[in-house]
């Protein structure tokens, strides 16, 4: 993956024959420094439900949640992200 700046030419970019299959180029909005952040979320048939915990991936977003370092709770969210995110997810 590449990740390149609006200000950038597209000849800045290189792509190595031996990657490319397709000679189609995808643009697309940046997800590059946005945090990667998961709730646990025990729920039973009555539809009660609690929040276990929240995680935090360490890596940058688009490293695989399996291969990537978690931190429990998270470190870099403020209360109000905190409790946006927990009421989004009950």
């Amino acid at each position: 993956m590449v990740f390149m700046r609006r200000d950038q030419p597209l000849s800045f970019l290189y792509i190595p024959s031996s990657v490319v299959f397709t000679p189609t180029l995808y643009s697309d909005k940046s997800l590059n420094g946005w945090k990667e952040v998961e709730y646990e979320i025990v729920r039973d048939a009555y539809d009660n439900c609690i929040a276990v915990c929240n995680m935090e991936n360490i890596d940058p977003l688009g490293i695989h949640t399996g291969e990537s370092l978690v931190v429990a709770p998270s470190q870099t969210l403020s209360h109000r992200e905190y409790h946006r995110l927990r009421t989004a997810a009950l």
